[in-house]
């Protein structure tokens, strides 16, 4: 643990005074406010402060910094939107995440479609929750494979 004025801090607080280190730079790029702002996301939905991941998450979208993966960031957004309890807001950046995945075969893409299942699920749409389970099954099933014959995929 680390100290600060002479009081024992825990790690969330010294990653936290890290965090407020880095925001007060001066003459930061586009790329690196991004950055930070991400860790500050990170930093909030890990102490359970999902209003405000949120509210940096739909920020760092509008932004104009361009991200090579909308995807993730939408579904970190359906994520904050689940810890929040709303689950149509959940569901719709859920969807928009499936849809705007950059690659087709990246091992992960079971997740977006788990997340949707769980959504789905909970506002008992039962057809878009089993369909969503069955494409996530399969996909996991395509990356067990891959791991196994070829050493890749997850």
């Amino acid at each position: 643990m680390g100290t600060f004025s002479g009081k024992k801090m825990n790690k969330i607080d010294v990653a936290k005074q890290y965090i407020d280190t880095l925001i007060n730079f001066k003459n930061l790029s586009d790329a690196q406010k991004a950055s930070i702002n991400q860790i500050l996301s990170v930093y909030y939905e890990f102490t359970n402060q999902a209003s405000k991941a949120l509210e940096i998450n739909k920020q760092l979208i509008r932004s104009n910094y361009s991200y090579t993966d909308l995807s993730s960031m939408l579904f970190k957004i359906s994520n904050n939107y689940k810890a929040l309890n709303k689950m149509d807001s959940a569901l719709l950046y859920a969807e928009k995440a499936e849809d705007c995945k950059p690659d087709s075969d990246y091992y992960l893409n079971n997740l977006y479609y788990k997340n949707i299942g769980e959504i789905s699920e909970q506002l008992m749409l039962w057809h878009i929750s089993a369909n969503a389970y069955k494409t996530a099954y399969t996909l996991q099933e395509k990356a067990n494979f891959l791991k196994d014959e070829y050493g890749t995929g997850g």
